[in-house]
């Protein structure tokens, strides 16, 4: 698959002109995103089916976490799809502007570029693959396990507080299976105190070299 990125200015030009006329170039697509965009288009309609039921942030949440799933698991059974590119926002800036504009406009103010371009961190596709991929647990059916029961803060909270030392997945991972035993009526402070906890922490402490590990490391966060 060739991953195509693009200037910021011809980002936001693609994007002024989805803003006055909604309307996707698909003709700009080569084959393999356009197979993404009509393959992603039939996920999403599934999981707005399948959350009919619930209230506004269950419904969201529902939709973020599985269309993250969905993503990741796609992206991830891509053999040339790299660390090169799960870390460049210029890709992800492609992928949300030009392939998925409609989809991001039904799930946020499309007049809110955030989640299009604007802020790396909250690009949609970009956020939910990384609220994945930092709490994988080693398959679906455990990470889902550790995910079901949180909102759309914790995703929040999560992907938006990159570290200057870079991603510490099996620390990240360790910290979103410690919520997970927390009750959910109390995850939102408790983990938005962790993750403060956690950001001031780095700045001199290794969690590989902390005494009992990570996952001590972890434990300690939690002592709040």
């Amino acid at each position: 698959m060739a991953y195509k990125t693009l200037r910021l200015e011809k980002i936001k030009e693609i994007y002024n002109r989805f803003l006055v006329d909604s309307t996707v170039d698909e003709s700009t697509l080569d084959p393999n995103f356009r197979e993404l965009r009509n393959i992603c288009i039939e996920e999403y309609a599934k999981l707005e089916s399948e959350s009919q039921a619930l209230n506004g942030d269950s419904k969201k949440y529902y939709i973020d976490l599985n269309f993250g799933f969905f993503i990741f698991e796609y992206l991830k059974s891509q053999e040339d799809f790299t660390a090169k590119y799960e870390s460049n926002y210029d890709f992800w800036r492609y992928f949300a502007v030009c392939v998925i504009p409609d989809l991001i406009a039904k799930r946020w103010n499309v007049e809110k570029s955030d989640h299009f371009y604007s802020k790396p961190t909250a690009i949609y596709p970009f956020q939910i693959y990384w609220y994945i991929n930092l709490s994988w647990q080693g398959n679906k059916e455990d990470t889902k396990n550790v995910l079901k029961d949180n909102l759309e803060d914790q995703i929040l909270q999560l992907v938006d507080r990159p570290s200057s030392i870079g991603v510490n997945l099996a620390l990240y991972r360790r910290i979103m299976y410690k919520l997970s035993l927390i009750n959910p009526k109390s995850r939102q402070k408790v983990f938005r105190a962790v993750m403060m906890k956690n950001t001031a922490k780095l700045v001199s402490i290794r969690p590989e070299l902390y005494e009992g590990g990570i996952n001590a490391y972890v434990d300690m966060l939690y002592q709040i």
